[in-house]
């Protein structure tokens, strides 16, 4: 029971932080749609 919890919090961990990085790219894309734009 308690390993298969540790498993989980560690997926989430990971899922977290590569959640962060895909925001992270979105927002460095956006930013160069918009100054090709203007």
């Amino acid at each position: 029971m308690r390993f298969n919890w540790n498993l989980n919090s560690g997926s989430v961990q990971i899922a977290q932080s590569f959640f962060v990085v895909c925001l992270r790219e979105l927002y460095k894309i956006t930013r160069l749609m918009v100054l090709k734009v203007e």
